[in-house]
């Protein structure tokens, strides 16, 4: 079972992941704004280079494991891409 976040946790996340990732800026959506009768801001996330903001959690999660566990995440990892290709070339 997971742990709930933290204040601490949340702190730590942005020490390690400001190295990779860029601070997003918010924009103002004048569309939803009129729908909804309120200020409405979207979070660029698209801005980041790898265009995710999938990049935050990922490098976070992987900086947080141990040696044991990145290696078992990591064969996971290359047996899924692996099962992927293979799929990929069954169905081409």
């Amino acid at each position: 079972m997971q742990n709930k976040p933290t204040i601490l946790g949340a702190q730590n996340a942005l020490q390690v992941i400001s190295k990779v990732a860029l601070e997003s800026p918010l924009q103002y959506n004048e569309r939803l704004s009129n729908s909804f009768s309120s200020s409405v801001y979207l979070k660029r996330e698209d801005q980041q280079q790898v265009r995710s903001f999938k990049i935050r959690g990922a490098f976070n999660k992987i900086n947080s494991l141990s040696k044991s566990e990145l290696q078992k995440e990591l064969s996971v990892l290359v047996l899924e891409i692996m099962r992927k290709a293979l799929h990929f070339h069954a169905i081409s």
